[in-house]
């Protein structure tokens, strides 16, 4: 299956990274994979559009967060992951960062259900919520270090939805070059902006013409 293919020419790039898979991870990985192109048929966990990207859409921007998070991460650092969908970019910031809790959320509960059977079968370190984001907080008191979001939502929005976790962590995502029109509340956050390295927005077109931001 070309999926595979992809999956190790992927590893060796990440290798090449400083992001190296051991063993044991890269089989969860490739489990994983299989799961995610299953469901992308029975249960539309993956768009079928974007089935056949799974590894150089998904997966590597998935990673990017993990090369980014790894520079500050301590022991005992927790992360929250909004709007998790099939699980990135949490799962694999999970498998790369076995010792740290993560929590995913999403609101639609067969995605939940995906998620909460992932983790099981590949032994990760997670929590799986099922609940609106907005409603969270109400729930559970646990602060984060890092707060990640993946094509969840206009920056206005990401903001508003990841507020009540930003005294104490940042968030972490992915926008376009023009992310600056998507922030009109004008509310004093401290916006930090990197362009993806050539080698990575070479590997994948979903990088090109975006940037990783940082919010605190």
């Amino acid at each position: 299956m070309k999926q595979y293919d992809d999956l190790k020419n992927l590893i060796r790039f990440l290798d090449r990274e400083g992001i190296g898979l051991s063993s044991k991870q890269q089989e969860k990985l490739k489990n994983y994979l299989g799961k995610l192109v299953a469901v992308s048929v029975s249960h539309r966990i993956v768009s079928l559009n974007y089935s056949d990207f799974i590894v150089n859409k998904h997966f590597l921007s998935s990673f990017f967060f993990v090369r980014q998070i790894k520079k500050t991460l301590s022991r005992n650092d927790s992360i929250l992951d909004l709007g998790s969908g099939a699980g990135f970019p949490g799962i694999l910031i999970s498998l790369c960062f076995e010792k740290n809790k993560v929590v995913l959320i999403d609101s639609v509960r067969k995605k939940t259900l995906f998620l909460k059977k992932m983790i099981k079968e590949l032994g990760l370190f997670c929590e799986v919520v099922n609940v609106r984001i907005e409603d969270f907080k109400l729930q559970y008191s646990e602060e984060f270090r890092f707060i990640t979001a993946r094509a969840l939502a206009s920056v206005d929005d990401l903001l508003k939805l990841s507020s009540p976790f930003l005294s104490y962590g940042e968030l972490h995502t992915i926008k376009g070059l023009d992310y600056n029109k998507e922030y009109t509340s004008g509310k004093d956050y401290n916006f930090s902006e990197e362009k993806f390295p050539s080698n990575w927005a070479d590997y994948s077109g979903y990088l090109e013409n975006k940037v990783y931001l940082t919010i605190k």
